[in-house]
């Protein structure tokens, strides 16, 4: 899967600023190569882009933004922005009434969206629904993203470097979670100082823990869902469980229980 992002597309029928539905949603899978991936836009709604499959983000005036699979990066109304994907990469695409948006942050943040509010969206996003039942889903939706967890949205900063692209999708598998920055850098083919370089230019980060952050945000899916903190330790590449509370708790000020018993 190619790790160049490009400008996404609306499919033909959707309007991203219809005001009629507390919520619209569309299934978005296609890429403008012509356009520029940082030509930036804004919307009368707010929009919510929910990563599906593959790799995708957010381009604000602040920067690049990854969007962890199964999550969401809230724009509220009116911010400059532009969403974009990988090739064989998919989203959806959620747009909000100004009036209906006094709910969600002001500000972008990523949001942690829940299997009710995902399922919520795939229906909206799958097809063409009678209003009546169309706003009732919309009403159930804004509930669920009213309560769920917010994250500042810097905690996933996505690079324009192709070479750091692949190594953020790569890293969040279990076979490259205990990489070390020597071993990346000879998976890439550059030096060592070289690559740490490159990431703190482009991320303002260490390598080291630019790596951690992408990996914590991806655990949030598998334990959200379920998955054992036993198990998220080691598939995220640490030898103990309470290695990962340690930095789970750094990272997000709680244990991992207690982040989701709130």
């Amino acid at each position: 899967m190619s790790t160049h992002l490009t400008a996404s597309l609306w499919p033909s029928n959707f309007d991203p600023d219809d005001t009629t539905l507390p919520v619209s949603a569309t299934v978005v899978d296609r890429i403008d190569p012509a356009t520029a991936g940082d030509l930036l836009h804004r919307h009368v709604t707010g929009q919510l882009s929910v990563a599906v499959e593959g790799l995708s983000g957010i381009q604000t005036e602040q920067g690049l933004w990854m969007i962890p699979l199964d999550c969401g990066v809230w724009i509220p109304p009116g911010q400059l922005h532009n969403a974009v994907l990988g090739t064989e990469s998919r989203m959806f695409s959620c747009h909000i009434p100004p009036a209906l948006t006094s709910v969600l942050p002001d500000r972008p943040v990523t949001i942690m969206l829940s299997n009710l509010a995902i399922e919520l969206i795939r229906t909206l996003a799958a097809r063409e629904l009678p209003l009546a039942r169309a706003k009732r889903i919309g009403a159930v939706l804004l509930d669920e993203l009213s309560e769920a967890r917010r994250l500042p949205i810097n905690y996933a900063v996505m690079s324009h470097h192709p070479v750091l692209r692949e190594i953020a999708q790569a890293c969040t598998q279990p076979e490259y979670a205990a990489y070390s920055n020597t071993q990346w850098a000879q998976k890439v083919a550059m030096s060592e100082k070289t690559l740490s370089r490159l990431v703190f230019a482009e991320t303002g980060m260490s390598f080291q823990n630019w790596r951690r952050r992408i990996r914590l945000l991806a655990s949030l899916n598998a334990l959200a869902r379920g998955k054992s903190v036993e198990a998220v330790a080691f598939d995220a590449g640490y030898t103990t469980p309470s290695a990962f509370i340690a930095v789970f708790k750094k990272l997000f000020g709680e244990t991992p229980g207690n982040f989701f018993k709130r």
